[in-house]
């Protein structure tokens, strides 16, 4: 499978992951993770005072860890880094191996 192949498939996933949380569904990628769309809303005096349109202040999506990946994590070592030695950041290392 060449790296083509690989980018098309993550397109796919990309459309059947919108797809989902579009019908307001919760999604579930194997043992990676889960996802669900969330709202974040204000208040309104009574129940007919409350407008979607003007109430729900944002819109943004979930995603949860299962217990495989959280698990992957604990005995990951961790350590300071200095930013002062660091000599570039891996973006711009990366684009000027593509050079």
């Amino acid at each position: 499978m060449g790296r083509a192949d690989i980018i098309g498939v993550l397109i796919a996933l990309e459309d059947e992951i919108v797809e989902v949380l579009q019908t307001g569904s919760y999604g579930e990628l194997g043992d990676i993770c889960s996802f669900y769309p969330a709202i974040k809303s204000s208040g309104a005096a009574t129940a007919s005072g409350y407008n979607a349109a003007t109430n729900i202040t944002k819109k943004y999506i979930r995603v949860q860890a299962k217990k495989h990946m959280k698990n992957s994590m604990l005995n990951v070592p961790v350590k300071k880094v200095d930013f002062s030695t660091v000599a570039a950041a891996p973006e711009a290392s990366r684009s000027a191996q593509q050079s």
